[in-house]
């Protein structure tokens, strides 16, 4: 037998022992039809045998359940995090070459990932993320049996981030500087040859990793990777080190330089204090009609790198920083970029529903960021859609708010308010067949700020595992209203749902399928474990500090809306967050700022009176009938009548506080 056949045999025999006990179902899928059977067979071993002495084998951990009171997680298949991986890991190559091994995930991205005649840096910084939270969360969901049992397993994890990201690093090798626009970043460095190579490769390559076909880096790949090695760095702590570990730990600084010259942009506004965003590439986009996408945007992968980047030590650096940066302003670099990630995210985001479009235009106006409304697309998806790109952004807030659950004053909690309060409306016990979520759940939605409407996916949000899974990815932030146990309760059924959707959908392909397997890791608490093991303090001039939340949004309020002058708004147990928005009364700060309404200093528990103030020739009641639309609705969706969303509950409510349109009922208001 060659060497190659018995590191296949053994790689496949790994396969089984992880994914057949978790009871996956892998139909449809040729890898499983093809290769799963046939190790057992040639071995001569009884297929339900074998894999019956195999389960308790792979069942046994000893649960850390020190849940976080910030975060809801589902109980369930806490012990099978490399298991769900193997998901993934259907799709990878793995090739020798240079004396490394190094794995690609092979296919597109998107809704067309059946083509294996590519790897994406999209999907290779997935792999590298899925095989770094196995490692960074392997006390808590990983660690199995006798000791000598599970440093198998850990080597063997640790053996599967190797080669993703040796795979990620030939990709940089292969990417031309001039063509990505980073001539001057060659800092990443091979520590044998000391070849000198740039940090962000180009966004496409061969399949087997032997040469670029795109050139210009994907900045949100970018950010996966580097939180990656990050997350790998923090895990080897206390343990035997790889060999490669220092070069592991110099590309990660190098890479966060990177990132921080090639794929963002600052600009001044009009009172001086810069404001840093987003690119959507190495060589394009940023500020006003040069383009922008949401899905770019990563505060807690920003929080991260930007810890392990400001500590670095300077004698470690493999290249020391370029001239316009110095470890004192490459700290407030991040501070601008974490800061205005919130601008950008809440001038894009649908007020009520709680979407983003897949792009957008966004530029300064006065101090702060607008979305200009102007026509752009990067990718050839419509522009405004809650699409492939646009659902990203949700998962990518989310772990924001599972990395860092103590951050109170955190702006992702505000963020995913309304979106929590859509998926609540619309989920639906009884819709197994459809992941238990409706297809009306999201709702065109009107923006007024400019003009522009942002509609749910034409195909079916809850049938694309692209956009299902990150988007309930969001479920890991408590819904206010449902009691911990009944939100856990919802998330083991949604987790269910997610890992078993390829028995509905024989041809899912490669994208759809990570996504799936990074929800299940968010919703089981993978994310949480891995925030314990960083063990980061965000910076408090930022995100964490005194002036934030960002006001989410611009609301026009009447003098005879809900202001209560004698009142405050806090995230503790006083008024705390200085924000006038927030301050102005009772329903923004407990609606969209998430916070407690205090007067006189005392908690006041609900906001009942806000919601009943009569204006003239309007209902007169809380409860009315009809319900409140932004645009595309012309009768009421079902779901309304039993919403607590308090825009639904009054015209009032609707159209002076939430800015919308009243209709059905007795009669349309117009």
């Amino acid at each position: 037998m060659t060497t190659t056949t018995t590191t296949t045999m053994n790689f496949l025999l790994r396969v089984l022992l992880i994914v057949v006990p978790l009871g996956l179902n892998l139909k449809g899928s040729t890898f499983a039809a093809e290769h799963l059977a046939s190790p057992a067979r040639s071995l001569g071993v009884d297929w339900d045998d074998w894999i019956n002495s195999k389960v308790d084998k792979f069942d046994h951990i000893a649960i850390d359940d020190d849940r976080n009171n910030y975060l809801v997680s589902s109980k369930k298949y806490l012990d099978s995090t490399r298991r769900v991986f193997f998901e993934v890991m259907q799709f990878t190559s793995k090739r020798e070459m240079e004396g490394r091994s190094y794995y690609s995930l092979d296919g597109g991205g998107g809704d067309s990932s059946s083509d294996a005649n590519h790897v994406l840096s999209q999907n290779q910084a997935y792999g590298m993320l899925g095989a770094a939270f196995v490692l960074g969360s392997w006390k808590t969901h990983s660690g199995r049996g006798s000791s000598s049992e599970e440093d198998e397993h850990w080597n063997n994890a640790v053996s599967d981030f190797e080669g993703f990201f040796n795979g990620w690093r030939k990709m940089c090798f292969n990417s031309d500087p001039e063509g990505g626009c980073q001539a001057d970043g060659k800092w990443c460095t091979d520590p044998i040859t000391k070849k000198a190579v740039i940090c962000l490769p180009g966004w496409k390559q061969n399949a087997d990793l032997s040469a670029e076909i795109g050139s210009n880096s994907s900045p949100d790949a970018d950010a996966d990777a580097i939180l990656a090695m990050i997350i790998a760095i923090k895990a080897f702590e206390g343990k035997q080190k790889p060999s490669w570990y220092r070069e592991l730990r110099q590309w990660a600084d190098a890479s966060c330089s990177a990132f921080l010259y090639f794929n963002t942009i600052s600009t001044d506004n009009t009172s001086g204090k810069n404001k840093r965003i987003m690119k959507v590439g190495s060589c394009w986009g940023g500020f006003g009609k040069q383009g922008n996408s949401p899905t770019h945007y990563s505060p807690g992968h920003f929080k991260v790198m930007q810890d392990f980047h400001v500590s670095f030590p300077e004698t470690e650096r493999s290249d020391a920083l370029p001239q316009s940066m110095s470890t004192t302003n490459i700290k407030e670099e991040w501070d601008q970029l974490i800061e205005t990630s919130y601008d950008v995210l809440f001038a894009v985001q649908c007020p009520i529903e709680g979407m983003v479009p897949n792009w957008a235009m966004v530029d300064i106006v006065g101090d702060g960021i607008e979305n200009t409304g102007d026509p752009f697309s990067g990718s050839g998806t419509p522009q405004w859609q809650y699409g492939t790109e646009a659902a990203r952004t949700t998962w990518r807030v989310a772990l924001d708010a599972a990395l860092f659950p103590e951050e109170t004053k955190n702006p992702a909690r505000v963020y995913l308010k309304p979106l929590l309060n859509t998926l609540r409306n619309g989920f639906d016990g009884n819709l197994a067949d459809e992941s238990y979520f409706s297809s009306e759940t999201f709702n065109t939605c009107f923006d007024r700020r400019n003009g522009q409407q942002i509609t749910p996916f034409s195909g079916g949000w809850n049938t694309n595992a692209a956009i299902l899974a990150p988007t309930l990815s969001s479920l890991v932030v408590p819904i206010e209203g449902l009691s911990k146990d009944e939100q856990e309760q919802m998330l083991d059924v949604i987790v269910d749902a997610l890992l078993h959707i390829a028995t509905k959908n024989s041809n899912e392909g490669l994208y759809a399928r990570t996504w799936r397997v990074l929800a299940v890791m968010t919703l089981t608490g993978v994310v949480e474990s891995v925030g314990k093991l960083l063990a980061i303090t965000p910076s408090t001039t930022t995100t964490g500090g005194k002036n934030f939340p960002v006001t989410p949004m611009s609301v026009e309020t009447s003098g005879e809306s809900s202001t209560n002058n004698d009142g405050c708004c806090g995230w503790t147990d006083t008024c705390d967050l200085n924000n006038t928005f927030c301050d102005e009364s009772c329903i923004n700060c407990s609606g969209r700022c998430g916070g407690t309404w205090f007067v006189n200093g005392e908690k006041v528990e609900g906001c009942r009176e806000d919601l009943t103030v009569e204006l003239p020739g309007t209902p007169e009641a809380a409860n009315e009938e009809g319900c409140c639309t932004f645009g595309g609705w012309t009768s009421c969706p079902h779901w309304t009548q039993r919403s607590v969303d308090k825009c639904q509950q009054t015209f009032n409510t609707c159209e002076k506080v939430c800015q919308g349109l009243w209709i059905g009922g007795s009669k349309d208001y117009e």
